[in-house]
């Protein structure tokens, strides 16, 4: 270069407005998690200004958090979501009359690109999750999914002595509870789910919080393999209580524990 002469941006603008592009275009900030909009003035393609600032909710935006979104896997990290649909596909297979829709993967990421719509960053999506996702396939699934899904999918249960214990599901497994064994003393029978027409596999835990026994079959066990384990049990913790009759029968006084007796005069 032999020659040079600086020009001013203005006097392009200014002498060779048609050849000006002013144009406008939305990213993904990686580092910030965010949306921006970026604003560059270009001759014959040379960008001579530019501009980034924080993007609005629109089209663009969303469909840029999407993708960001799925790339952080922000739906599988979401436990509760997991737990929802699983709820769903159980309620699907074991009560079809409520009419619940089953809920696909293509299905979770429309309900995703919905929440995105009204937000421009990861941060606002997770503080929006997991309800607002949640919301969103519950109405895709159906007008009344939360009524049933209380009814045929509750996501606790009350135990005999009131112990309330979490339902976990998992798809292509029979949902399951764990609780200690003496939790369930007073019942003769397996807790079921879906008015009664799935029992629950039970994981019957010892004071160590170890489960002895994992069963379906709640009267089975009482009959065949308590009262072995009653023994090894009342061996490895005698300070708990170990009925001979976990059914119907009271409680013995642990030991060092005082009867109620009357006073002496």
């Amino acid at each position: 270069m032999r020659t040079a002469s600086r020009i001013e941006s203005d006097w392009l603008i200014e002498l060779f407005a048609d050849r000006v592009v002013d144009a406008t275009e939305w990213v993904w900030d990686k580092f910030g998690g965010r949306a921006l909009v970026v604003r560059r003035l270009a001759y014959d393609g040379l960008v001579i200004d530019e501009s980034h600032a924080p993007a609005t909710p629109g089209p663009e935006v969303a469909s840029l958090l999407h993708k960001a979104a799925l790339l952080e896997n922000v739906i599988t990290e979401n436990r509760p979501i997991s737990q929802l649909l699983d709820r769903i596909r159980f309620v699907v297979d074991a009560a079809p009359e409520t009419g619940l829709s089953p809920v696909t993967d293509d299905v979770v990421e429309n309900c995703l690109s919905e929440v995105c719509e009204a937000l421009t960053s990861l941060a606002q999506l997770r503080a929006v999750m997991p309800a607002a996702l949640a919301a969103a396939i519950t109405r895709y699934a159906g007008p009344n999914s939360g009524r049933a899904l209380a009814r045929f999918a509750p996501e606790k249960v009350r135990l005999a002595r009131g112990r309330e214990v979490k339902v976990h599901y998992a798809d292509g497994a029979p949902p399951w509870i764990a609780s200690r064994l003496q939790d369930f003393f007073g019942m003769k029978t397996t807790p079921a789910i879906a008015d009664g027409r799935r029992p629950l596999v039970v994981h019957l835990l010892a004071p160590n919080q170890r489960a002895v026994q994992v069963t379906s079959d709640l009267a089975g066990f009482w009959e065949r393999h308590y009262p072995a384990l009653r023994k090894e049990l009342g061996r490895r913790y005698p300070k708990h209580a170990w009925p001979e009759d976990p059914v119907g029968g009271k409680e013995p006084a642990r030991p060092g524990q005082r009867r109620n007796s009357r006073p002496s005069k």
